[in-house]
């Protein structure tokens, strides 16, 4: 990955996917960088594992917050805004 980071066709970049100002700085850092935003590699997410009924709620709730909130509502709709703009 590090040497993905250095190829000017690619943009690596560590943010807080629960963090609706992290992610809107990625967008903005991108945007700085490229003038535009062509495609999102959105693969944030965790799981819970062992057997349905021993996991406690607090685990799915751990669980759901970052597939959830951070994949979808502040990862993809901030980038989707940027779509937008683009056309």
């Amino acid at each position: 990955m590090r040497d993905l980071d250095q190829d000017n066709r690619f943009h690596l970049q560590e943010l807080d996917v629960l963090s609706d100002e992290s992610v809107q700085n990625a967008v903005s850092n991108v945007v700085e960088r490229y003038g535009r935003v062509d495609i999102l590699v959105n693969n944030a997410g965790i799981r819970c594992f062992g057997p349905l009924a021993e996991i406690p709620l607090s685990a799915t709730q751990n669980t759901s917050d970052p597939n959830v909130f951070g994949y979808f509502v502040y990862g993809t709709l901030e980038f989707l805004s940027g779509f937008r703009l683009q056309r």
